[in-house]
């Protein structure tokens, strides 16, 4: 009867520890009214949904993920040389500037509908998030004619800033426009940029948004 008392116990603690194990790493979906943007200079981004996860390294440090899957197809007749550059911390808007967040590239082939489920996060991306993170800082790309590149951009913020950031949009920056609302860039004055430079809407709650730039478009013409 003991013995049976202790495999009982046994069950119901495993039976809790798997639970906890993937309530910490369970998946949201954030969905968007815009999930498109069209570019007039002759390539277009599709912006995907936004995945929101926590991830505790084997230090266990505690950090919350957001990723965004980007489409990005090249309509013109010429091929395009993309280039992403994100340096590894930001600064939070106004009045939490002293804190910041990471910005990373998420390795090619690496997307959220083949590493994600609702409870689990894959090996392969859990070894990117612990390992990885210091080299996906820069990208350069060429994308033929009529062709498209798959990227997914992400935040990373340690849980303990008690913040959270995630990405909203990636476009091009042309006038300095800000991509909807966000409430504290909303009387800010359009900047001029060039009209093939890169810039990301990360989003971060009860502040508003910061737009980075984070890279360029060029072309190829043979």
């Amino acid at each position: 009867m003991k013995f049976k008392y202790i495999a009982c116990v046994l069950i119901v603690l495993i039976g809790c520890s798997c639970i906890q194990q993937n309530s910490r790493s369970k998946v949201q979906i954030q969905k968007k009214s815009n999930q498109n943007l069209d570019w007039n200079s002759g390539v277009r981004i599709e912006n995907g949904l936004i995945h929101g996860f926590d991830f505790t390294n084997s230090k266990g440090i505690q950090y919350g993920h957001a990723c965004e899957t980007n489409t990005i197809y090249n309509d013109n007749t010429d091929s395009v040389q993309l280039k992403f550059d994100l340096t590894n911390e930001y600064k939070f808007p106004a009045p939490h500037n002293n804190q910041e967040f990471k910005v990373v590239i998420w390795p090619h082939g690496l997307t959220p509908k083949k590493v994600l489920s609702t409870d689990s996060l894959s090996n392969e991306l859990n070894y990117f998030l612990e390992y990885g993170l210091n080299t996906s800082s820069n990208l350069s790309i060429a994308i033929a004619p009529k062709e498209n590149y798959v990227l997914t951009i992400g935040t990373l913020v340690d849980k303990v800033s008690n913040m959270y950031a995630s990405p909203n949009r990636l476009y091009v920056l042309g006038d300095g426009s800000v991509p909807g609302q966000c409430k504290n860039l909303a009387n800010q004055h359009k900047s001029t940029h060039d009209s093939n430079e890169f810039g990301l809407r990360v989003d971060i709650p009860n502040l508003g948004c910061r737009i980075i730039t984070c890279g360029q478009i060029s072309y190829t013409i043979y």
